[in-house]
């Protein structure tokens, strides 16, 4: 299970014992140790930390006796039994060819074969599926290039959310 899904997932389901001004919610942990907190709101104020899976950790930390439902404790367990190196998702670049224009991303593809870019063009929908690529690939792909042409390449790339929020921003570009 990828952090994503579980942190949606999660987040989705209801206290248990239908308690209304309680919530439970999980979010990536930046400052105590990295990975995954479930933290307790009461009226939307923070309350109590409930429970930590440590980045690399493959068993749950629980504070307190905050009440956990069935569902809530299956998706925790299938996070925790999930090995560390498959629990993130790995970041997707698009390489630009200029800035997405009326909603409309402009990209570079790899040739590797011949060791050519090749334009395209994918409306924002499409990026994801069409236009990003794994770091791995863009690393492997770069051997095939001249070193100028792979230098202009890291000038080149942003990472998929930027692409999407750029081509996003573009579609106003007739109300400018």
């Amino acid at each position: 299970m990828k952090t994503s899904e579980f942190i949606k997932q999660f987040n989705e389901l209801d206290m248990p014992y239908g308690e209304t001004h309680y919530k439970m919610s999980a979010t990536k942990e930046e400052s105590f140790a990295c990975g995954i907190v479930i933290n307790v709101f009461k009226n939307n104020k923070f309350e109590v930390t409930a429970a930590r899976l440590p980045e690399g950790a493959n068993a749950w930390d629980f504070y307190g006796g905050a009440p956990f439902s069935p569902k809530m404790l299956e998706f925790m367990a299938e996070l925790a039994k999930t090995p560390p190196e498959e629990r993130e998702e790995q970041p997707k670049y698009v390489i630009l060819n200029g800035l997405p224009r009326h909603g409309t991303c402009y990209y570079f593809f790899i040739d590797r074969r011949y060791g050519q870019l090749i334009p395209n063009n994918v409306d924002g929908a499409g990026i994801e599926k069409h236009a990003s690529f794994s770091e791995e690939w863009l690393h492997d792909c770069k051997k095939m290039l001249t070193p100028e042409l792979a230098a202009a390449i890291d000038m080149m790339t942003v990472t998929q959310e930027r692409a999407i929020e750029l081509t996003e921003k573009s579609k106003h570009d007739d109300l400018d």
